[in-house]
């Protein structure tokens, strides 16, 4: 059996890449499976309340979605290095989805909760348009302690899998997408695709486009009316790096 899981942290692009690959025919990609059930979610899938070990959770995926590829998405939080090094021994493929610039980043998980201020989950429809942008002013030490935490977990996971000769597929969520307007759906990148459906062995087909719309402009000051405060404090905490010591990937 073929399978895998997207290992990265919260706000990386993870649900819009786990769609795109659950619409291979050959591939089941769910979303995270190891959270409380929802509405959304398949409860005798879940582990946190429906199985007794963790062996016994992977034993009952394996066994449901053996004539697939199967995946699904897997957060920083979710894991220790035991449970991951589990997935690993079990035979699951790694994609490890790396959201590189560490400043938007940071910034997005401080304000994902501001209605429409990264992006919009809507269904395909001509009618769409950006909503209208309204700046937010962020919680300034918040989100630099979320930045410290990402730059330190980032490091953390990438020398594990360099430390234990994990042949994970490192994927930038910077390149998923040749295009990203604020009109027209995603592009997704061909050639990363490629990548992607090559290491988890299955044929290559033109990637999708998710049912994902941007609704917000690059340029963060843009968004954020406290930005050029942000980015004094930043320079001040020495935390100008604004990329992780990752140089590969698809």
């Amino acid at each position: 059996m073929k399978k895998f899981i997207v290992f990265c942290s919260v706000r990386s692009g993870s649900t819009v890449l786990e769609k795109i690959l659950d619409k291979h025919p050959d591939v089941l990609c769910r979303h995270e499976l190891m959270i409380k059930p929802n509405e959304n979610t398949q409860i005798n899938e879940n582990f946190l309340h429906y199985h007794k070990s963790f062996d016994e959770w992977l034993s009952f995926l394996e066994t449901k979605f053996s004539n697939v590829v199967f995946g699904f998405g897997v957060k920083y939080h979710q894991v220790n290095n035991d449970i991951l090094m589990k997935f690993i021994d079990r035979g699951y493929r790694l994609i490890h989805l790396v959201r590189n610039n560490n400043i938007k980043h940071s910034i997005s998980i401080e304000i994902q909760n501001h209605k429409g201020i990264i992006k919009k989950r809507t269904n395909i429809s001509h009618s769409i348009r950006p909503v209208e942008q309204v700046k937010v002013n962020i919680d300034i030490p918040r989100t630099l302690y979320i930045l410290k935490d990402l730059i330190e977990n980032k490091r953390k996971y990438t020398s594990f899998l360099t430390d234990h000769g994990v042949k994970a597929a490192t994927v930038f969520y910077e390149n998923l997408f040749d295009s990203y307007d604020l009109m027209g759906k995603n592009q997704p990148n061909k050639k990363v695709f490629g990548k992607i459906w090559k290491f988890i062995g299955v044929e290559y087909i033109n990637p999708s486009s998710p049912t994902y719309y941007k609704t917000v402009s690059d340029n963060l000051n843009d968004v954020i009316s406290n930005y050029k405060e942000l980015m004094e404090a930043i320079s001040e905490k020495n935390l100008q790096e604004k990329f992780t010591l990752l140089k590969d990937g698809a």
